[in-house]
């Protein structure tokens, strides 16, 4: 697990087989995890799992986040959380994968992005929230090869939701 998963080099079965250690993923989850390891008093194992529950718990603080913002009830957010809870490949977002920080980093993106174009919020709030949409951003592209398009994607779609917001077209390509 600290190392991601094993591979053998030769699988011939004439020959002698070595065992190579094969990272598995992008390099978000396993710094994070590794980052978490030096303050962490468990072992790798375990603190690459706390990292990975850490992170979904995050996306489901998000989630609720947003659909609050969007103006959806108490009812339908519950709701909405059970039935993705329920979800069949739910359980990915509590294993050591990255499944969870990627969804982190893109609910988190679209969450400051969104309060970033709140154009009712101070300055200086809605530049902190660029600042925090682009380091989510980085880590929604340093998670999976799919976030390098939706950090272009992600900001053009928040700036096209309400017709006020179609001025910060130019600055969704900051």
């Amino acid at each position: 697990m600290e190392f991601g998963y094993r591979r053998t080099t030769n699988p011939s079965p004439l020959s002698i087989h070595r065992y190579e250690d094969n990272a598995a993923f992008f390099p978000a989850f396993p710094f994070l995890a590794r980052a978490a390891a030096h303050i962490s008093p468990f072992r790798p194992e375990i603190t690459l799992s706390l990292t990975a529950q850490l992170m979904g718990l995050l996306c489901w603080t998000y989630l609720t986040l947003l659909l609050f913002r969007w103006g959806a009830s108490r009812t339908y957010v519950e709701t909405a959380v059970l039935a993705l809870l329920l979800f069949p490949s739910a359980f990915y977002l509590a294993l050591p994968y990255s499944e969870s920080t990627f969804i982190f980093a893109l609910l988190g993106m679209t969450f400051f992005w969104e309060e970033f174009a709140r154009l009712d919020s101070p300055a200086h709030i809605r530049w902190g929230a660029l600042a925090l949409a682009a380091v989510h951003g980085y880590l929604l592209s340093a998670t999976r090869l799919v976030g390098v398009p939706l950090v272009v994607i992600a900001p053009i779609a928040v700036a096209l939701l309400a017709p006020e917001r179609k001025r910060l077209i130019g600055p969704a390509f900051l």
